[in-house]
C-alpha cells in the first residue's frame, strides 16, 4: 500500500504540487523561506516541503534575505511604524532586523505626533485640563506611540518637545 493512500496524507500536496505552489506565492510577492514553510507546513509532509524549498533556493527564487528585509522595512517605515514594530516583523519572517538611526525615529515618531494628536491638543487646550485629565490624554498618547513600535526614549522626547513636560516611563501606563 503507498504512503499516498493512508488516510493522513489525504490532501496533503507531493514535492511537484509544492514546486507549483511555491512558484505561484514567490510570483505574487517576495517570500521568505520562513513565510512560505509557515504557509505550506501544514498542506505537505516536512521532507516534501524541504525538498521543494532547497529546489526553489537552488532556482535562485527568492530574494536576498538583506534585500526583502530592507524591503519590508522600507514598506513598515512609509507606514509610520517604528523600529520596534519593524523588527518584530522582520523576526517573524525569518529576516535579520533593521537599524535605523534615533534622528530618522524621532522625525517618524514627530510625524506621528502630529497627524493623530496635534488637532485634538489644539481643540482640547492641553494646557487648560485638569491634571487627571491630562494624565489620561498622556496615557493614551503613550499607548499609541508604543502600540506604533516607538521606543520610550524617541515618544519621551516627543512629548517633551510638543505637550512641554518631562519623560515618561510607560509601564505606568
Amino acid at each position: 500500500m503507498s504512503s499516498e493512500s493512508h488516510p493522513e496524507n489525504l490532501g496533503k500536496m507531493n514535492v511537484s504540487e509544492l514546486k507549483r505552489k511555491i512558484m505561484d506565492l514567490v510570483a505574487r510577492s517576495d517570500q521568505s523561506v520562513l513565510q512560505l514553510r509557515q504557509k505550506l507546513e501544514f498542506r505537505a509532509e516536512s521532507e516534501h516541503l524541504e525538498q521543494a524549498l532547497e529546489w526553489a533556493q537552488k532556482q535562485t527564487w527568492f530574494a536576498p534575505s538583506e534585500q526583502l528585509s530592507k524591503k519590508v522595512s522600507d514598506q513598515l517605515a512609509r507606514r509610520g511604524q517604528g523600529l520596534h514594530k519593524i523588527n518584530q516583523k522582520l523576526k517573524s519572517l525569518g529576516l535579520n532586523p533593521a537599524t535605523g538611526s534615533d534622528d530618522a525615529e524621532l522625525e517618524k515618531a514627530k510625524l506621528f505626533f502630529n497627524s493623530k494628536w496635534a488637532q485634538t491638543l489644539a481643540k482640547l487646550n492641553f494646557n487648560d485640563l485638569e491634571f487627571n485629565e491630562k494624565q489620561k490624554l498622556k496615557a493614551k498618547i503613550i499607548r499609541s506611540f508604543i502600540s506604533r513600535g516607538f521606543e520610550d526614549h524617541i515618544f519621551n522626547e516627543v512629548l517633551k518637545t510638543e505637550l512641554q513636560v518631562g519623560s515618561y516611563d510607560h509601564e505606568e501606563y
